[in-house]
C-alpha cells in the first residue's frame, strides 16, 4: 500500500512497517524511459529530452491530462505520480517486525499447533539450517485470516490467532456473511467486548460471553421486578413467569429481588434489544435455565440444564 510522505509524522511501528519508496536515485529506476517530452500545465513543451520520468513511478494515460505536467514518450502519455512510501499493515500482531514481535509471534504460534512451549519448539529445532516451517505455518495463518474476514479492525491486532487457526481453520466460511457479521455487531450498542466479535463469527455466533453484552442496570431491574410482583399479587402468582405457569409449589411463590436475575424476553442473539421493554425478571434457577447454563442448588452436584426436580427448591 502507498502513502503520502506526511504519513511520517504519523507513523506507528505498531501498526505499520515501512517497506520501500517509489522514489529512485542514481539510476535505480526498475524502467527507463527514453526520449521524454515534457509538457507543462500551460502546454509549454521543453526545449530537449528529459529524464524526469525515471525518478520514480509513472502512470500512462489515455490522453494528455489538463492543467497537469505531462511526459510524452513515442506518442504515449504518461505521468509522474507522487513520491509514496510504500507500507505494509500490521493488522494482526502487536509490536513491530524490527523488534522481532513478529518472530516471537510466529514462534509462539507453531510452538502451540505441536502443543510445545516456545523454548521447547526452539530447543527441538536449534540445529535448523532454515526457518520453512515457522515461516510457511506464520503466512498460512496470516492468509487465512485474511481470507475469512475482509474487514480489517484495530481490535484484530494481538488476538490469539494461532489458537483461533488451529481450532476454526477446518470449518468454511462465507467471507461476505463474516463481513456482514461483522459490521453488524460493531454497530451495536450492547457488544462491549469487540476483541470477541471476531472468535464469536468463528464459533458460529454462540458463544455471547465473548462479546461481555450489556446487561440491565439496577434501575430497569428494580422498576419491573416491582411491576411484576404488583400485577402477580394481585393475581395470586408468582412474580416469576416461569414459576407461575409452572406446576409446583413454586407457581404462587412470590420471591425476592435477591433471589431473581433480569433476563431478555426476546433473546439478545435473536435481535432483542437490551432495554425495559424487553426486560423481565425471574428466578435465579429460571433465569440461568433459559441461558442454558448448569445449575447448582444448595451447594449440591451440578447437573445438567432439564435434569434437576425443581420442587427440590421449595
Amino acid at each position: 500500500m502507498g502513502v503520502p510522505i506526511s504519513f511520517l509524522d504519523k507513523y506507528c511501528p505498531e501498526q505499520f512497517e515501512i517497506m520501500g519508496i517509489t522514489k529512485t536515485w542514481f539510476g535505480g529506476a526498475a524502467k527507463i524511459y527514453p526520449n521524454q517530452i515534457q509538457v507543462n500545465a500551460n502546454g509549454k513543451r521543453s526545449q530537449g529530452m528529459v529524464s524526469k520520468l525515471n525518478d520514480g513511478a509513472a502512470i500512462k494515460m489515455d490522453s494528455p491530462p489538463l492543467n497537469k505536467t505531462y511526459y510524452i514518450v513515442d506518442d504515449a502519455y504518461y505521468t509522474q505520480a507522487y513520491v509514496r512510501i510504500l507500507i505494509k499493515r500490521n493488522d494482526y500482531i502487536k509490536g513491530a517486525a524490527n523488534r522481532q514481535d513478529f518472530l516471537a509471534t510466529a514462534l509462539s504460534w507453531v510452538a502451540a499447533s505441536k502443543g510445545q512451549e516456545t523454548d521447547n519448539y526452539m530447543a527441538a529445532y536449534r540445529f535448523d539450517n532454515n526457518i520453512n516451517e515457522l515461516k510457511t505455518y506464520f503466512n498460512t495463518v496470516i492468509d487465512w485470516i485474511s481470507a475469512v474476514f475482509r474487514d480489517v479492525e484495530k481490535e484484530m491486532c494481538g488476538l490469539d490467532w494461532g489458537r483461533l487457526y488451529e481450532e476454526f481453520h477446518k470449518r468454511s466460511y462465507n467471507p461476505s456473511q463474516v463481513s456482514s457479521a461483522v459490521q453488524r455487531l460493531y454497530g451495536d450498542v450492547y457488544v462491549k467486548n469487540r476483541r470477541g466479535i471476531f472468535e464469536y463469527i468463528l464459533g458460529g455466533e454462540t458463544d455471547t460471553r465473548l462479546l461481555e453484552i450489556r446487561v440491565f442496570d439496577d434501575a430497569v431491574k428494580q422498576a419491573v421486578y416491582k411491576q411484576q410482583t404488583d400485577e402477580a399479587k394481585s393475581k395470586g402468582v408468582s412474580n416469576c413467569p416461569y414459576c407461575a405457569a409452572g406446576h409446583d409449589a413454586g407457581k404462587n411463590k412470590i420471591w425476592a429481588m435477591k433471589d431473581m436475575d433480569a433476563d431478555h424476553v426476546s433473546a439478545w442473539s435473536k435481535g432483542g434489544t437490551t432495554d425495559i421493554k424487553n426486560c423481565q425478571i425471574l428466578f435465579l434457577f429460571e433465569s440461568i435455565l433459559r441461558k442454558n447454563i448448569r445449575f447448582c442448588s444448595c451447594a449440591k452436584q451440578v447437573q445438567p440444564v432439564g435434569v434437576m426436580n425443581t420442587n427440590q427448591l421449595f
